[in-house]
């Protein structure tokens, strides 16, 4: 259809041919298969000029609008991935994205003040392919095979802390399979749940006084004092710091994890997922 209304613009098939970057022979044979689908003659050809026939210019006027309105089509979408604009949905854990996503989205807000962003916080591992979001973040020591395409941010270390007064009533681990006589705050869904993996050690059974799904209250029970509790650097560092908790075994550490951006598409995701994915990689710390 954009052959024969470049034709018509042209006047010759010679001429369209050059604008189309075709061969004449090539213009012809698709004017041919058009007017052999259609079952009518579009154009009376001569050597030296093409005539519309009756059905032509109704077919033309009819192609004119319909070439025309697939061009507008294609540079709305076009616009609406090269442009930094539109919606960006976010799925997050909780406390990574309480403590280090919003802090990225409020940069990249500055960075792209069109791009309007609605960040969700939940540990429940969202499905990209039936749920409306553009972007999970993802923690994991691995990432099962999804058909996404992910891209590596960094690596989440795991420390062992307590607090001042737990280690002055119960006494310092010295090695990390004395953490069997101590009180262990786990998260329940860890992959290590009941033996805490220490890298480059045997698992260690554990037992404690409370099991949480939530790293904050993991958190909130070791800064009272109710045990030891593997937790990501990025949540305890201003509380060592503060000597509000103390690293326990600190040459060890637990199972690192991954930290991902997930999202669809690749390189056809519209430009402001591809962007703030580029925007994370440049900004994220590579150890968290």
């Amino acid at each position: 259809m954009r052959t024969f209304v470049t034709v018509v613009e042209a006047g010759t098939i010679a001429s369209a041919a050059k604008k189309l970057l075709r061969t004449p022979s090539a213009i012809s044979k698709q004017l041919k298969r058009l007017e052999d689908e259609l079952r009518v003659t579009l154009l009376h050809r001569s050597t030296r000029q093409l005539r519309l026939t009756d059905d032509g210019r109704r077919f033309h006027a009819h192609a004119l609008r319909l070439v025309s309105g697939f061009d507008d089509a294609k540079a709305e979408l076009l616009h609406r991935h090269t442009t930094l604009s539109g919606s960006l949905r976010i799925s997050a854990p909780l406390s990574f994205g309480q403590e280090m996503v919003a802090t990225w989205v409020a940069q990249f807000s500055r960075h792209a003040p069109e791009v309007h962003v609605d960040l969700n916080l939940s540990d429940r591992w969202v499905d990209l392919t039936t749920e409306p979001f553009d972007v999970a973040i993802r923690i994991a020591p691995r990432l099962p095979s999804s058909g996404h395409t992910a891209q590596k941010l960094g690596t989440m270390r795991w420390h062992f802390v307590a607090s001042p007064s737990y280690l002055s009533q119960r006494g310092t681990p010295s090695v990390p399979r004395d953490l069997s006589d101590h009180a262990c705050l786990e998260l329940a869904h860890a992959l290590d749940r009941g033996k805490w993996r220490v890298a480059g050690q045997r698992p260690v059974a554990v037992r404690g006084p409370l099991v949480s799904n939530g790293i904050v209250a993991l958190h909130r029970a070791a800064l009272a004092g109710a045990g030891i509790a593997q937790l990501p650097a990025y949540l305890v560092s201003e509380d060592v710091r503060a000597r509000r908790l103390v690293r326990v075994l600190p040459r060890h550490e637990g199972t690192p994890r991954q930290v991902f951006a997930l999202f669809q598409d690749g390189q056809r995701a519209p430009h402001r997922v591809r962007a703030f994915v580029d925007f994370l990689r440049t900004h994220a710390p590579r150890d968290f």
